[in-house]
């Protein structure tokens, strides 16, 4: 189960003249007045001051450990050991960095984690050095995970299976988790309020989603921030067994009296089917096979509902040996 949310913050910013046409610069020779002035901006704070400003926020919460930082597509720290309290080490990291990026960046990628109350959280913060003109300098991206519903090390796809599906069917668990995340959600806008005074900043709604199994693996490139199916979570943390929870998830949801409305079930590109108290309407959709939306229909056959929570449907045997340390 993926647990999501999103922030947008904006900041003060300046617009951006454009470079004048041949035919305006022909008209200014004759005295003509022409607005430059383009649908597009840049914030006015640094690249320093937004990650700075950003562990500020950050350690309002106790967020203390660092993933990675990326300006400009240049890799200025990866946590590649798992440190703890290394957010310090991140900003030695940028601020040797600075001289570099004073007159201006393209992207800021900060990712930093948190364990709290059985989740393990990625906040990952998306800032950009062009925008829309109504648009925010940068997005905050949160992902977490329940901890019991991850996979350990060295456990087998049906150990797993085994471990996990007793978990799911206790409503408490996902339901008390889910608030849990609700209320960290809340707290971390409440913490970029209080760190970027001059910004405004803007909690959309929080989501808690299970991915349809594909029968096969994507083809595609794995999706970028602003894609429907993106996850900042999957991004630094994917799993292996994800399939196999969902499976087991899809297939509660159809048999069993449990099926909470505020989990919805999406397709692996990140459209929705429905939530799960109404997906006995959308079986042809749950089906693995079945293509997802913007795709080329098949023979029209899918799965019901009953073939959805057999073993063939994200059954630890189906993907892959043991999960072990990467």
């Amino acid at each position: 189960m993926r647990l999501q949310a999103t922030i947008r913050l904006s900041l003060p910013s300046e617009a951006i003249q454009r470079q004048p046409t041949l035919w305006e610069r022909v008209r200014t020779t004759f005295g003509s007045k022409i607005d430059l002035m383009s649908d597009r901006a840049r914030p006015l704070v640094e690249a320093v001051g937004i990650v700075a400003q950003s562990r500020t926020a950050l350690q309002r919460l106790n967020v203390h450990n660092a993933v990675s930082l990326v300006v400009d597509d240049t890799v200025l720290f990866s946590d590649t050991e798992g440190k703890p309290d290394d957010l310090g080490d991140l900003m030695i990291a940028m601020s040797e960095y600075a001289p570099v990026v004073s007159g201006g960046f393209k992207t800021i990628r900060f990712a930093a984690e948190h364990e709290e109350a059985g989740l393990h959280f990625v906040i990952e913060v998306l800032a950009l050095g062009e925008h829309g003109k109504d648009e925010p300098a940068a997005t905050i991206y949160l992902g977490a995970r329940v901890v019991e519903l991850e996979a350990k090390a060295g456990e087998s796809g049906e150990d797993y299976r085994d471990r996990v599906a007793p978990l799911i069917a206790t409503p408490t668990l996902l339901d008390g988790h889910r608030r849990q995340f609700d209320a960290f959600a809340a707290r971390l806008a409440d913490g970029f309020r209080a760190a970027f005074p001059e910004g405004r900043v803007v909690e959309e709604a929080t989501a808690a989603k299970v991915v349809r199994p594909a029968a096969e693996p994507a083809a595609e490139p794995r999706p970028e921030p602003g894609h429907p199916a993106y996850d900042p979570y999957a991004r630094y943390y994917p799993s292996p067994f994800e399939p196999v929870l969902s499976g087991l998830m899809v297939g509660m949801f159809l048999s069993s009296a449990f099926h909470p409305s505020y989990i919805h079930v999406v397709h692996p590109s990140g459209a929705p089917i429905g939530p799960a108290d109404q997906l006995g309407e959308h079986a042809a959709e749950l089906d693995p096979g079945a293509p997802d939306p913007g795709t080329e229909t098949g023979d029209g056959s899918g799965a019901g509902a009953d073939d959805l929570g057999g073993d063939d449907f994200g059954g630890g045997d189906d993907f892959g040996g043991d999960f072990g340390d990467p």
